[in-house]
């Protein structure tokens, strides 16, 4: 495996989980508008904030670091 497919294969990974993430958040961003009791809204709060700390937030950073490889790589 060369290392611009390890790249390539971080970057789509990355990209996955991304877009997972957001279609997660949008899910339960649903569940808080359309829910009644306090304590479900505060769960679903809870759960939207541990997925964008967990895994929103660290999918971002392996196409950043592939993108700022490949721009110095072609300098």
């Amino acid at each position: 495996m060369s290392t611009y497919q390890l790249y390539l294969f971080m970057h789509v990974a990355a990209a996955i989980v991304w877009i997972g993430t957001s279609l997660l958040q949008s899910v339960l961003g649903a569940r808080v508008v359309s829910a009644a009791d306090p304590a479900m809204m505060l769960a679903c709060a809870r759960d939207g904030e541990w997925a964008g700390l967990h895994l929103y937030a660290p999918a971002e950073r392996p196409p950043a670091a592939e993108e700022n490889v490949e721009s110095v790589r072609w300098r």
